[in-house]
């Protein structure tokens, strides 16, 4: 990965807009400057350059903080960055804003000319930046952006630290993921095969019940047979039982004629009968309702005598408030006059304070004038209002000139005069129109109300009038249904008469007829239904035995056809718990295969040498070439007696020609900055190559050396190596002397009130 261009703006120390052009940078160092002022360098922004690029590839789960808001200028509410990179000769580029209290948004672009940065044609892309870098944010920042809190971990940590930092980096948490995923695998299986257990002994104890349902099968086919034999006889008998029943049911035919003519009549006397009671509640109602239209009537008439009483004291009330309504009228166009004659009398007030204002202001100059025309009567020659001599001004023409004026503010005086005696006077009848304004106004505010009285008492009128005229409509009404009722129960009272007599004649007819019926017949007829009803119950309880047994018959036998059924599945039952177990034994190994004592070992065992080759290539690059200093990484030490240290772990061990071997921790020598970078470095290729990319860029932040005079010297060595195999070194320092030992270009970030500003030289 080579980066070309970064774009902050909003992010930590960076307030406005930064472009950073990176496509011509090599080696390159990045220092600090507060207000230009290279002795204070701690703070101007040097590693928030960088560390944005980590924060726009892999957000919050990259940098110092947890959330992203946190990296937001605290002057701003929006930050923005934008990385445009190289890698595997594809340029891409990378986006991600986020404003405050709003989720973030992270956009990847791929370069479809993909030829020179200025001419770059973008369109978005769905690839994840995980695959894009082959790298995750743990791993970048061991491989790509070497800084003090993550890169200095597998130096410092203790033994155990190491270990877990290596398996982390490695990724081997993936295989122990995959161990634990078998090994869930293998316990399911176990948890079936379990479950087929328990079914194949369940189907075998059915097995057990084959001979006793056969038999049974046997006894109720029997049982079946002399059912149905029964059933058959109980038919036969409920045939010749029928046939007696018909033979009755002929001679009684004959008698149902002359019993439907019996009901024919009964029902004609019913309907008389019922005919005369409704007759007779027709005449009781007639009655309650003539009673009822009499006392309406009565109740009527003397609500309507009651209004007619008042009926003159609602027309002396409608004259009076007539009269009210004119006398209204006219205050109403009086209270126009006031209204007009008040505006003119302000009006006319208004233009007399304008004239007063006028002569009082006009006054004043001229008593300025005067007073200072006696200031200056000792120098008879001196103009009042230049201050300079003038020949003209003598003392008599001042005097004349002081006469004029005075007389001149007296008659101004007796205007101003003339003019307040006036507004005195209009002020007073102007206070006496308002008065008697009011008044009127008080006077036409009743005319609403007035005339809602005025309508209340002509509808009450219009009411009684009205009263009056239903009053004698329902009179004659009233008059006209008496005669009608009169004629109606007549007419109802002649029905009855003749219903009675209707009546005794058909009741006549039907006693004659009931001596016709013959008894006896009915009474055979019911045994015969009796014992036929007997039969059928008889017939019904067979049929449902019969009914059942089949039923029973059935369960039988597919229970006896079940137990082929069970054969075969118990068959399949065992089939799939042999393969329950084959499956259970490859999860099994599988599980140990991918587990901590598997390929996690293997990969960490097979890790370590490489690891240690290439930190023996990097120290040979630092040291010209010596082979004196080599560095051992230990994995999971044992004592003398052979036994696993407690704790096991990853020891870094530094051996030194004619000395014993120590601990880095516990290395104190001059080499040590080639040592913690050649470490560094390794680890880094190391996981480069794993991930099958080529990156080529590299940035270091010096703090990850203990840096004295010595260091110094050694670290600018040890960059300009770097310097031979990666085509980017960013070097982030606030040490200027540097500059003296690395060649290469200057990244100058200067803070200022404007926040950080970035220069590249």
């Amino acid at each position: 990965m080579l980066i070309e261009r970064i774009i902050l703006e909003g992010f930590l120390s960076y307030k406005a807009r930064q472009v950073v052009d990176l496509s011509t940078v090599s080696t390159c160092l990045v220092l600090g400057r507060i207000n230009g002022d290279p002795e204070l360098s701690n703070g101007a922004g040097k590693s928030s350059l960088f560390e944005a690029i980590p924060v726009n590839f892999f957000g919050k789960s990259s940098g110092r903080s947890d959330t992203l808001d946190s990296y937001i200028n605290d002057s701003c509410s929006k930050m923005y960055i934008e990385v445009i990179f190289l890698i595997d000769k594809q340029r891409y580029k990378t986006v991600r804003s986020k404003s405050r209290n709003i989720s973030a948004i992270f956009e990847i672009f791929l370069d479809t000319t993909n030829k020179s940065l200025n001419k770059a044609t973008w369109t978005k892309t769905d690839f994840f930046i995980d695959d894009i870098l082959g790298l995750s944010s743990k791993t970048f920042s061991s491989t790509i952006y070497l800084n003090e809190r993550e890169s200095l971990q597998i130096i410092t940590g203790t033994s155990s630290e190491r270990k877990e930092i290596l398996r982390e980096l490695l990724n081997i948490n993936v295989y122990e993921k995959a161990s634990k995923t078998s090994h869930k695998y293998s316990e399911d299986f176990d948890r079936k095969f379990q479950v087929n257990l328990n079914l194949i002994k369940d189907r075998q104890k059915q097995l057990e019940n084959e001979d006793e349902y056969k038999q049974k099968l046997i006894l109720l086919t029997s049982s079946l047979e002399d059912a149905k034999l029964l059933l058959k006889n109980y038919e036969t008998e409920k045939s010749e039982k029928n046939i007696t029943k018909r033979q009755i049911e002929i001679f009684i035919e004959e008698e149902n004629e002359v019993k439907k003519l019996i009901e024919l009549h009964q029902k004609y006397i019913d309907d008389l009968l019922q005919q005369s009671l409704v007759l007779s509640d027709e005449i009781q109602k007639i009655d309650n309702n003539l009673s009822t239209q009499n006392s309406n009537f009565l109740r009527f008439k003397s609500i309507v005598d009651e209004s007619l009483k008042n009926k003159k004291f609602i027309e002396k009330n409608i004259e009076n408030l007539e009269k009210k309504i004119k006398s209204i009228d006219e205050a109403d166009i009086k209270l126009s006059n006031v209204v007009i004659g008040t505006k003119n009398k302000k009006e006319t007030e208004s233009k007399l304070n304008i004239e007063k204002s006028v002569f009082e202001a006009e006054i004043i100059p001229i008593q300025n004038f005067v007073e200072r025309l006696k200031t200056f009567e000792e120098d008879e020659n001196m103009c009042p209002i230049t201050e300079s001599k003038c020949s003209t001004l003598t003392s008599g023409f001042k005097e004349n000139l002081q006469i004029e004026k005075e007389q001149q503010i007296e008659q101004t005086i007796k205007k101003i005069n003339f003019i307040k005696e006036n507004l005195t006077s209009i002020s007073s009848q102007i206070q006496q129109a308002l008065k008697e304004e009011s008044l009127l106004r008080a006077t036409c505010s009743t005319r609403q109300k007035t005339n809602t009285i005025l309508l209340d008492e002509k509808l009450k009128l219009q009411s009684v009038n009205n009263d009056d005229t239903r009053l004698k409509e329902k009179e004659i009404a009233l008059n006209e249904y008496r005669i009608q009722v009169n004629e109606k129960k007549k007419e109802i009272t002649s029905k009855l008469e003749s219903n009675k007599i209707s009546v005794e004649e058909f009741r006549d007819i039907v006693r004659d007829n009931e001596k016709k019926i013959n008894v006896d017949l009915p009474h055979k007829l019911k045994i015969i239904c009796e014992q036929i009803e007997r039969i059928e119950v008889l017939e019904e309880k067979t049929k449902k035995v019969i009914e059942e047994k089949n039923r029973e018959y059935g369960e039988i036998k597919y229970a006896i056809n079940r137990f082929e059924s069970i054969r075969l599945e118990l068959q399949g039952f065992e089939k799939n718990n042999e393969e329950y177990l084959k499956k259970k034994k490859v999860y099994n190994s599988l599980s140990d295969i991918f587990g901590k004592d598997g390929i996690q070992k293997v990969v960490m065992k097979e890790s370590i040498p490489i690891l240690e080759t290439y930190t023996l290539d990097f120290l040979k690059i630092f040291n010209d070439g010596s082979e004196r200093i080599k560095v051992k990484f230990d994995l999971d030490p044992k004592k003398i007696d052979g036994e696993l240290k407690k704790g096991g772990g990853l020891e870094i061990l530094v051996l030194e020609e004619g000395k014993d071997p120590k601990d880095l921790q516990m290395y104190s020598g001059g080499e040590t900055v080639r040592i913690v970078f050649s470490i560094v470095l390794s680890l880094a290729k190391l996981l480069s190559l794993r991930a099958g990319k080529k990156h080529e860029t590299l940035i270091i932040d010096e703090k990850i050396a203990k840096l004295d005079s010595k260091g110094i010297i050694q670290f600018g060595e040890v960059i300009s190596e770097i310097s031979k195999i990666y085509k980017q070194v960013f070097v982030i320092t606030h040490i200027e002397t540097l500059k003296d030992l690395i060649a290469g270009n200057e990244i100058i970030v200067n803070k200022t009130v404007e926040g950080s500003q970035v220069s590249v030289i």
